[in-house]
């Protein structure tokens, strides 16, 4: 799906921004998942001019957004609260889920999504078994799924690793 030409857009997408990669010039490809930067929107699939709203200070901005002072218009966030849930990303500020591991309380980032999930790879689930089209860890059905060698058949939960 394109994204319109709204900066409301970024504000009701807050969390929604799947993926935001570097920051596109005017003529790049974009859509909902690679919105435009600051005061450039995405007409018709490509980012154009400015479209933010001009600022001077937050209240300014309209739906709550933030007044980016060096570029004098509005955006989604500038700083980490800003954001309900998730992070502001600095390139293009916008909330999302996460830019790195660190960023998600419980699990890993999936980099692409900018979004936390409980496992990429098989390293990053207790049990030693992600499902990695749905990034979901799995548990135990046997000893030899788990790192430590020891299922618990009863709850699906490998035993720690040793050491």
């Amino acid at each position: 799906m394109a994204c319109q030409t709204s900066f409301r857009l970024l504000f009701t997408v807050l969390l929604a921004v799947a993926c935001v990669e570097t920051e596109p010039l005017a003529g790049k490809a974009c859509d909902a998942s690679h919105p435009c930067p600051g005061a450039m929107t995405c007409r018709g699939g490509t980012c154009e001019g400015a479209g933010a709203p001009a600022c001077d200070e937050d209240g300014d901005c309209p739906l709550g957004g933030h007044c980016f002072l060096e570029g004098g218009y509005c955006v989604s966030c500038l700083l980490d609260e800003h954001c309900g849930v998730g992070v502001c990303h600095p390139l293009v500020h916008v909330c999302v889920g996460c830019l790195e591991d660190a960023d998600c309380p419980v699990g890993v980032c999936l980099p692409k999504a900018r979004t936390c999930v409980d496992c990429r790879t098989d390293g990053d689930c207790d049990t030693g078994l992600c499902q990695v089209e749905l990034h979901v860890c799995l548990g135990c059905k046997g000893h030899h799924q788990c790192r430590s060698g020891t299922c618990d058949l009863a709850t699906g939960v490998c035993a720690p690793p040793e050491g």
